[in-house]
């Protein structure tokens, strides 16, 4: 077959992803659950300038990766742009990522390019930007809403300099026509700690701290993000959990969440499956996060090799994100004198079980999602249950021979 007719089959393939525009990390959805509270206090702190007078013109967010900082901004930009055309002002929002844009003259250049369309083709310096953003504001009397994102890329590269020069620009406005309002997003508030006091003063910015989605919230955002992207049916229940947990110990990474939905429903095309299935989601979180899986299993005793296993083919078995703890011990026992080995007694298993959940290789719940008990269950999180398997068996052989 030639790469023509594989091309072919390829693109002709059924694919239980609907709209994989709708999955990227640059897509922003109408609506971000858990996070109405982040943007009704930015609009507060902001809300002086539908009326051209900002009471408040500097904010600054924080919070870990994937946690909706940038959403939260951008979407805040798409409403005050929205409501200012309604009544008739002139508000500009001007989102610059610092990592990508990775100077003060390039940042410059691009609020420049975002508020006039062009720039003549000369060489320019950094104050003559500066300089042309203001001219800019002011000939068209507006207020400009400026977004710093990921700021803390840029404070080593010059960024001190134009930090302080915005917020100073900001205070010492040369006419009323215009107002500039700045918004820092980083990981933490640690940059600070690298200005200089005179900067540090000028900017007196409040914080808005984002806290990490939990496994119950992220879950909710994979359900949305499925609705739009999927064919109906086509993700479980299970496999939506399965992600909700992996990105909750991720640090509640919701871009992690929708990377592992991305590629899990990939799998299930690449395999020719018609529903995403757990096991599709571990093989993206080892895609997306390859793990030493040999080094893993590497020195752990042959019981603990056999208990792995039987976890794994029950996983895989039933195609469920979790398995109870007595149907492992179970399925132990069975491999166990499979391989002519005695299964080790209750005690002994459950110390094995919490041996692999300390190094990281299983997870355990108290109880399953909406289920009362105290029996734990388990799941395999991080690992293709088929590389596992793969691993696993011919280590066991090899000891056991």
């Amino acid at each position: 077959m030639d790469s023509l007719d594989i091309l072919e089959r390829a693109y002709g393939r059924p694919s239980v992803i609907s709209d994989g525009s709708k999955l990227s990390i640059d897509y922003l959805p109408e609506n971000l659950p858990f996070r109405e509270q982040d943007l009704v206090a930015l609009s507060n702190y902001f809300s002086g300038a539908l009326d051209g007078n900002l009471s408040s013109n500097r904010v600054i967010i924080t919070g870990s990766v994937g946690v909706g900082k940038t959403s939260v901004a951008k979407k805040f930009g798409q409403r005050i742009e929205y409501k200012s055309q309604q009544i008739q002002r002139n508000v500009r929002y001007v989102h610059v990522n610092c990592r990508r844009v990775k100077t003060p003259f390039m940042i410059l250049l691009s609020i420049v390019k975002e508020l006039q369309g062009k720039v003549a083709n000369r060489g320019y310096a950094a104050d003559e930007l500066l300089d042309m953003v203001i001219a800019i504001l002011e000939e068209q009397r507006s207020t400009l809403i400026l977004v710093l994102d990921e700021v803390e890329y840029i404070i080593p590269k010059g960024g001190v300099d134009l930090l302080y020069a915005f917020t100073r620009t900001a205070d010492d406005k040369r006419t009323y026509n215009h107002n500039i309002g700045l918004i820092l997003i980083a990981r933490s508030s640690n940059f600070l700690s690298y200005l200089d006091q005179s900067t540090i003063s000028s900017l007196s910015a409040p914080i808005i701290e984002i806290s990490p989605y939990s496994s119950d919230e992220l879950s909710i955002i994979v359900k949305d993000r499925v609705r739009e992207c999927f064919v109906p049916g086509s993700v479980t229940e299970d496999s939506i959990q399965l992600i909700a947990d992996i990105a909750e110990k991720r640090g509640g990474d919701a871009r992690h969440a929708i990377e592992l939905l991305y590629i899990a429903g990939k799998r299930a095309n690449i395999e020719g499956d018609s529903l995403v299935y757990p096991e599709h989601v571990r093989s993206a979180k080892a895609n997306v996060d390859p793990s030493l899986l040999k080094d893993v299993i590497t020195g752990l005793h042959p019981h603990k090799l056999m208990l792995l296993l039987a976890i794994s083919r029950l996983l895989r078995r039933t195609k469920k994100a979790y398995i109870t703890t007595g149907t492992a011990e179970k399925e132990y026992a069975l491999i166990a004198e499979e391989l002519g080995e005695d299964p080790r007694k209750h005690t002994q298993f459950w110390e094995y079980l919490q041996e692999l959940e300390i190094i990281g290789v299983i997870n355990m719940e108290r109880s399953s999602k909406g289920q009362r008990g105290n029996t734990k269950y388990i799941s395999i999180l991080d690992l293709s249950l088929h590389d596992l398997e793969k691993e696993v068996v011919p280590r066991l052989q090899k000891l056991l021979n």
